[in-house]
């Protein structure tokens, strides 16, 4: 349908130069072609001096227009209609009931009301459906339309909307939904800048429903057997006052442990801390639960799966500094206060020697270590036979390192552990700058950088943290090596910087793994955010999430294949990263893997396609919930270089059922921050009435360049032959 009326205004050309002189010369040359053909020799007929007159004088006028360079003005009112988009709320939550009746029922209602059509005659119409995303809707489908998607985001459906109809004339917005948003950027911040209004049709009752609920569960990603895990449980309870719920942990349908507590009010909201001892090591799975009440409005949400990756003992770390800078201090700090940490420092004098006295020189003491970490170290004093010993242990035990920059670090002292770290050395410095570092793309789904797992709570978390230190603008980063965090190169600080700079690195080849923290300063972000009434979360889970993931050992085998979770909520796409490696553990391209998927009811394949560097990756998307077994191969060459396999888990609790109610506050703050107004859905009828915005009238021109076309040239060519031919056939001069 076009919904653009075009009215001509105006039509005319101009000329460059005089349109007297223009007169003149076009008087001129037809007197001229008259007076050139009054008498002829040999005389002609008529006809045919007429016909001669006739195509010089053409010529001549065609060559006098080129000369002129005349130019076609046009302009025309165009009249454009505005657009209304009407988004249907297509997510699990409208498939609950209010009042014995589906919320989709009702929502369907709506949309097949006569009040559309209405709106449409003069205004255009669109329909879209979203959930996680938006997507067209055709409404002669309506009644095929499934209301089983999890996750809403309410923001990423708005943005996505003005960016597909960018050019044209949206004025308004009506969405039929139930406002319950559980993804992405808060709405109601989002539409402070969104110039349409927003009509929102509420779906559902604002009061909460019969319902108990897993809400978060909280517990230690890596552990150690035979050591106490507390799993801390945060559940929520509507509408069973008095009740006793029973709160479980269980492992294999195994009970290990649980609470029971009363729910002292219908609004009911806790927290039950529960614990555990892992008896065995290796990635165990442990679901907490909670019986189902009569009248309950689901079930799917009394339960919640978590995993446990469960280590031997415990880690030991051997920490070199180039002195006992605040770095240091809150490093130490921080690693000692992980009960499962055990650390030996060493501390550099400005003589190069240490604290602690002579430093051991017994390489099989050296490698009892888990991990080594350099803080500010080695700076210029710093002993060759350190450095060696170093090189030594990271060389024969693949010990894995991580580097914390400082402004002490004497980058060719570094030299001999160059082949241990994730970029080359030495490295030019440049002078000292306060950064703010982002997340990259890997970063965001990095085990070391994500604290937590929602990715945008994780990048607000990085982005409030106060800025350190950079001193490292330009880094050569090895194969195998992924930043994690960088500088935005628009930083006004260092504008003239062409690219991200990285500032946390981390390298993976094969068992041998690094990272290097090339900021410094980073005692900052634990003592400043006190000061600004928040923790050291951050500070806190990124250090302790690097030294497990460098302790952590891979498996050893050429091809590995993993799920980027343990766990998947209902619908999320499953990725998979695939690494395969020659015997040398060097990365192979051009490998071939494939991937088997399996549930106890269906089985899937799909290919896993290269990203260079020796990985590979696949999506399968929106599994249903249940345990999976995945099994894959790689071959390159028609030869098997490998397989492995694995597990993961997809639960059926959506959460599209941690917020049952109607959110009728957020509609409301839609409505009332674009210009907009908030109705149910017994009371819309109005709507037509209000969407009374105005046609588009806009005056749009153009001009087009007569004298340069090609037709022109070639005309005037052709009628000044014709003309000689005619003269020659008769014997004129």
């Amino acid at each position: 349908m076009n919904d653009d009326l075009v009215f001509m205004e105006h039509l005319y050309i101009k000329l460059n130069g005089s349109i007297i002189i223009f007169i003149l010369f076009f008087i001129f040359l037809i007197g001229l072609s008259i007076f050139v053909y009054r008498r002829t020799i040999p005389p002609v007929p008529n006809r045919l001096k007429k016909l001669l007159t006739a195509l010089r004088i053409v010529s001549l006028l065609i060559i006098l227009f080129i000369l002129f360079e005349p130019i076609l003005s046009l302009s025309w009112n165009r009249s454009e209609k505005p657009m209304i988009a009407v988004l249907l709320d297509n997510s699990a939550s409208m498939f609950l009931t209010d009042d014995g009746k589906a919320r989709s029922d009702r929502a369907k209602i709506v949309m097949k009301d006569e009040l559309f059509d209405k709106i449409a005659k003069d205004k255009v119409v669109e329909f879209y459906q979203f959930s996680d995303r938006l997507t067209p809707l055709n409404l002669k489908q309506l009644d095929s339309v499934q209301f089983n998607h999890d996750g809403t985001d309410l923001t990423a459906a708005l943005k996505s909307l003005k960016e597909k109809n960018i050019d044209r004339y949206l004025k308004g917005v009506v969405l039929v939904t139930d406002g319950i948003n559980n993804l992405g950027e808060n709405p109601a911040r989002f539409v402070e800048d969104f110039d349409i209004s927003i009509f929102p049709i509420a779906i559902g009752k604002a009061i909460e429903q019969k319902d108990v609920i897993v809400s978060k569960i909280t517990s230690n990603q890596i552990t150690y057997a035979n050591n106490k895990v507390p799993v801390d449980v945060q559940i929520q309870v509507y509408g069973f006052p008095g009740k006793k719920i029973e709160v479980q942990l269980l492992k294999d349908s195994r009970l290990l442990d649980s609470k029971l507590v009363e729910a002292a009010q219908d609004l009911f909201e806790t927290s039950v801390r529960l614990h555990f001892t892992p008896s065995e090591p290796g990635v165990q799975k442990y679901t907490v639960q909670i019986p189902t009440f009569d009248n309950e409005l689901t079930s799917i949400n009394n339960q919640k799966n978590f995993y446990t990756k469960v280590l031997k003992s415990k880690m030991k770390l051997l920490l070199l500094a180039g002195g006992p800078d605040p770095d240091f201090k809150f490093i130490k700090k921080n690693l000692e206060a992980d009960p499962n940490i055990e650390i030996d420092y060493w501390i550099v004098k400005k003589n190069g020697q240490f604290y602690q006295g002579n430093f051991p020189d017994d390489i099989n003491k050296l490698k009892q270590y888990d991990c080594i970490v350099l803080q500010n170290f080695p700076g210029k004093n710093s002993s060759s036979n350190v450095m060696a010993l170093l090189k030594n242990v990271l060389e024969s035990n693949q010990t894995p390192l991580l580097f914390v920059a400082g402004n002490g670090v004497d980058f060719q002292s570094l030299m001999p552990l160059k082949n241990f770290l994730p970029l080359a050395v030495p490295i030019n410095q440049s002078q000292e700058m306060l950064i703010v570092p982002r997340l990259t793309n890997k970063g965001l789904l990095h085990p070391v950088t994500r604290i937590v797992d929602d990715e945008f709570e994780n990048q607000q978390r990085w982005m409030n943290l106060p800025p350190i230190y950079l001193s490292i603008l330009k880094a050569q980063l090895y194969p195998g090596s992924e930043t994690l965090l960088e500088v935005d190169p628009d930083q006004t600080v260092i504008r003239g910087m062409q690219e991200a700079a990285p500032v946390v690195i981390a390298r993976k080849m094969g068992q041998q793994k690094s990272m290097a923290i090339l900021g410094y300063g980073v005692w900052r972000w634990d003592l400043l955010m006190w000061g600004i009434g928040k923790s050291n979360e951050v500070f806190n889970k990124f250090l302790n999430n690097s030294i497990r993931w460098l302790i952590t050992k891979e498996d050893s085998k050429p091809v590995r294949i993993y799920p980027d979770q343990e766990i998947y909520r209902n619908g999320q796409p499953v990725t998979f990263t695939g690494e395969v490696y020659y015997e040398d553990y060097r990365p192979m391209e051009g490998a071939e893997v494939k991937l088997k998927v399996r549930s106890q009811q269906k089985m899937y394949e799909i290919l896993l396609n290269g990203i260079g560097e020796g990985k590979y990756e696949g999506v399968l998307q929106a599994l249903p919930g249940g345990d999976y077994s995945y099994e894959g191969a790689a071959t390159y060459n028609n030869r098997e270089i490998g397989t492995d396999k694995g597990k993961f888990s997809v639960e059926d609790f959506s959460l599209e059922f941690l917020q049952t109610k109607m959110n009728e506050s957020l509609l409301q703050q839609l409505a009332l921050k674009t210009g907009g107004q908030c109705f149910t859905d017994s009371s819309f009828t109005s709507l037509a009435e209000i969407l009374n915005f105005p046609v588009k009238k806009t005056l749009e021109s153009t001009e087009l360049q007569l004298w340069n076309k090609l037709v022109l040239l070639i005309a005037v060519i052709v009628f000044l032959a014709i003309e000689w031919f005619l003269r020659k056939r008769s014997g004129m001069l």
